[in-house]
């Protein structure tokens, strides 16, 4: 990724990106989903809004394994990556949802996700995803969770300085 402007040629691009993802990708949804994992790591510690909120994002497996001590595997629960808060207050589960754009999300795709990082040392949570579309009961319980959930968009990574 590079420097880019924002803005409707970022848009593009975003588009671009997502496709080729796909069209790399070994025709399998984990293979589309490691990918934009990946994507969405790097992305998070070059954007200027939230690069300085962590030392690092790693995979969930890989932050597990140095944790046995608050989880006891790095299997799949539903979060795909964990930033370490700069500030030193916990980690940041992150969910990476590579959907198409005019996919709904029902509240059943995140169930999971919620239920896994519903613990102490996650003070924060964060959910990526490429879909537009959001039903209010989803958008109800990102906002009544504690700590809630911050849903980055599609919108805001096509806006994003980084191209």
């Amino acid at each position: 990724m590079s420097k880019g402007r924002g803005g409707y040629g970022n848009s593009l691009s975003l588009d671009n990106l997502l496709n080729n993802l796909i069209q790399a990708s070994s025709g399998t949804e984990r293979d589309k989903g490691t990918r934009f994992e990946t994507l969405i790591r790097d992305w998070l510690t070059k954007e200027p809004t939230y690069r300085d909120l962590f030392t690092e994002v790693l995979t969930y497996k890989d932050w597990s394994g140095q944790h046995p001590e608050l989880v006891s595997s790095g299997r799949d629960i539903g979060i795909d990556l964990v930033g370490v808060n700069s500030d030193g207050n916990g980690y940041t589960a992150i969910q990476c949802k590579f959907y198409d754009k005019e996919a709904t999300v029902p509240k059943a795709g995140v169930d999971s996700f919620i239920a896994s990082s519903n613990k102490p040392f996650f003070t924060k949570r964060f959910l990526v995803a490429t879909n537009e579309h959001w039903t209010d009961p989803v958008k109800e319980e990102f906002r009544r969770q504690t700590p809630p959930v911050t849903l980055i968009t599609r919108e805001t990574l096509a806006s994003s300085t980084v191209d």
